[in-house]
């Protein structure tokens, strides 16, 4: 049982493994029917995410009292991190013919850029003078990333840039929602805004395939093999070990995380991935993009640190 609290104490060997499931979970994403509707893969994933932190942090909800306003605070912040976000990171994770699965991951690196930008102008805050340089050099590199291809080839269609611009439109609407679960930190629990998270970003998913899958409800929720309810079950689990990593533990000692090592771990899994399962390998402005991206991100976070939930 010591062991056991040790490991749980170690909040790098943490962030390691809750970078290990995240890419994992993009590899269980792809292997989804593409006839499924992402939104009915998110709204599957977060109502087992939903079911199985019941147990664990259930008693937050008898336990706090939030106001009105946190409460929408907490809604907010659940769709645009959950059918929004999560939406459209799966919809570029289905576009494998186009997108390669190294170039979506490595986008993700820019929600430290988007949120300290989005946080800072919230809280009025003056910007370290380095930032924009740093910022630019991250907006080239995923430039490189998303348009690497159609540069190469010469050949410039918007089918073979919604992928990388999708994974984009995630990563942006992630660092905006930043803003709005760092204001329900400040007043709730960790345990209370990842049940919330979870509860709200499965209904607004619910209600997103009724408004955007143009078919019955009964026909936009059924799974066409048995392997896809394993799947969504097993992104269900993925994502509640995720969260309970870093809500519970990881963000304690914040501090802890800013090592090399982690900031580059999940985009180098996803590059061996990428190679030994899809058996992509990217061009020279795609490498290029992705080292500029993950560069300059390091560079921002040692710029910027965002710790004291009161300044929200």
């Amino acid at each position: 049982m010591r062991k056991f609290s040790t490991y749980l104490s170690n909040i790098p060997l943490l962030a390691a493994i809750a970078s290990i499931l995240w890419v994992f979970d993009g590899v269980l994403l792809r292997a989804v029917s593409p006839s499924v509707h992402p939104l009915t893969i998110v709204f599957y994933q977060l109502l087992v995410a939903t079911i199985l932190i019941i147990p664990v942090a259930g008693y937050s909800i008898f336990k706090e009292k939030p106001t009105v306003k946190e409460m929408s605070i907490l809604a907010i912040f659940s769709l645009l991190s959950g059918p929004i976000s999560m939406g459209l990171f799966t919809f570029a994770l289905f576009q494998t013919s186009t997108t390669s699965f190294t170039s979506i991951y490595i986008l993700q690196k820019l929600q430290p850029l988007f949120a300290i930008f989005f946080i800072w102008i919230a809280v009025r805050r003056k910007f370290h003078p380095k930032f924009f340089g740093y910022a630019l050099l991250t907006l080239t590199g995923a430039f490189l990333m998303i348009a690497g291809q159609s540069i190469v080839s010469g050949q410039w269609q918007f089918t073979s840039l919604e992928g990388g611009l999708a994974a984009f439109a995630a990563v942006l609407i992630s660092g905006i929602s930043a803003i709005f679960s760092l204001a329900a930190l400040k007043e709730n629990s960790h345990q209370f805004v990842t049940i919330s998270q979870f509860f709200f970003g499965a209904l607004f998913s619910l209600i997103g395939i009724l408004l955007f899958s143009h078919q019955p409800l009964s026909q936009a929720l059924f799974l066409p093999h048995v392997k896809d309810s394993v799947l969504v079950i097993s992104l269900g689990i993925c994502i509640t070990l995720i969260s309970f990593i870093i809500y519970f533990r990881a963000l304690q000692d914040i501090s802890k995380l800013n090592t090399v090592f982690l900031e580059l771990l999940y985009p180098a899994l996803a590059l061996v991935i990428d190679l030994a399962i899809y058996h992509h390998a990217p061009n020279f402005l795609e490498l290029f993009g992705m080292g500029t991206v993950v560069f300059a991100i390091i560079k921002i976070n040692r710029l910027h640190n965002f710790t004291d939930l009161k300044e929200i």
